[in-house]
């Protein structure tokens, strides 16, 4: 099946709702798109996960600690804006 669109000013594309409907592409879905060619591209519409599935998948192994994490990548953020203070 084939369909026509066209891009919006701000890149958007409106799949047609049949389109839709035979791919299975629901509001709020994750697509991956890729270049196939010089004028061609791949839609890919991505499985949605449950809240097990990505705990399985992005386990952290030791203790989080929000507050440290923090600290540091505001720190390291102030380096690379600041540059070092030790200089």
């Amino acid at each position: 099946m084939a369909a026509l669109g066209k891009v919006q000013a701000g890149g958007e594309v409106p799949l047609p709702s049949d389109i839709r409907r035979d791919v299975g592409i629901r509001p709020g879905d994750t697509v991956l798109i890729r270049r196939t060619g010089p004028a061609t591209v791949e839609l890919e519409v991505l499985p949605r996960l449950t809240l097990a599935e990505i705990i399985e998948r992005y386990h952290v192994d030791q203790p989080y600690d929000d507050a440290t994490i923090r600290e540091e990548w505001q720190e390291a953020a102030a380096r690379e804006v600041f540059g070092s203070r030790d200089e």
